[in-house]
């Protein structure tokens, strides 16, 4: 039973991940999209890659006003 409850919390640590852009795929996307809509490519070092999306979002937001970041 206890290595059941491990087996939980890391499955649940993981999921937890990959909802972040810390996840390649999300945050390839993530990145493609906001280059969609700026005429210069957005420097990924801007992006808080432990932030959920719609949270890296409002912070790209606060940061740099001058970016579209509608997503």
């Amino acid at each position: 039973m206890a290595e059941n409850k491990q087996k939980r919390s890391l499955s649940e640590k993981r999921r937890s991940v990959l909802k972040t852009p810390r996840n390649p795929l999300l945050f390839f996307n993530f990145v493609r999209k906001l280059n969609e809509l700026n005429p210069e490519p957005i420097d990924e070092e801007l992006i808080d890659r432990d932030l959920e999306p719609q949270e890296a979002l409002n912070e790209l937001k606060k940061r740099h006003p001058d970016l579209a970041v509608r997503l």
